[in-house]
């Protein structure tokens, strides 16, 4: 499927998905699709349940700047059938384990980040979903290009518009347009100056 490059995302029939971590990459790969005008249909974070408080009042900041933006607001996702712990950084501590990517698995990333996005991709975008006409937006930067892999899903593909606009984390210049800068305190500073209700 073709990524939905500037030129042509007005004319995509499909659904643009933009997965958000929460961190640095992925909120500066929104601001970057707000200041370009590109508005993806949904914007899914999957909660593992094991984020600082301080995390949780971010998205919730971030997601009403959003807003104002006329993007959409965030969506929550969480693993529909979680563990007897309840959440990931549950079951680890109570098994004393790591994550399984500490192992060099990624079974709890699928677990608890994956299959909850994907299911409310498919629940949300059911259309979509069975013309085989997603895209996911991830918010890899070009440093990370190596990280950049083709879906192995066959009904979506993945875009990876940091990579496309050649932004690096630390400068978040790209080769084409400026982006703020990609230092978490600047991003914090740049949006909840103009967003704060206070």
């Amino acid at each position: 499927m073709k990524h939905p490059t500037e030129v042509d995302k007005t004319q995509f029939d499909g659904a643009l998905i933009a997965s958000y971590g929460g961190g640095t990459n992925s909120t500066a790969m929104l601001i970057g699709m707000a200041e370009r005008g590109i508005r993806p249909d949904a914007i899914v974070f999957a909660d593992t349940g094991g984020e600082k408080p301080h995390t949780y009042q971010y998205i919730d900041t971030f997601s009403n700047w959003l807003e104002t933006r006329q993007l959409p607001a965030i969506s929550i996702v969480r693993n529909h059938q979680p563990s007897k712990h309840g959440s990931l950084e549950a079951m680890c501590l109570a098994n004393k384990i790591l994550p399984s990517i500490a192992y060099g698995f990624k079974s709890c990333s699928v677990q608890y980040k994956v299959e909850p996005q994907d299911r409310f991709i498919k629940q949300t975008f059911p259309e979509a979903f069975e013309k085989k006409k997603v895209i996911k937006a991830i918010g890899f930067d070009a440093g990370e290009s190596y990280r950049a892999v083709n879906s192995p899903q066959n009904w979506h593909s993945n875009y990876y518009p940091l990579i496309e606009w050649g932004v690096e984390q630390g400068t978040m210049h790209g080769r084409h347009h400026r982006c703020r800068p990609a230092d978490a305190r600047q991003i914090r500073l740049f949006l909840l100056p103009k967003y704060s209700p206070v």
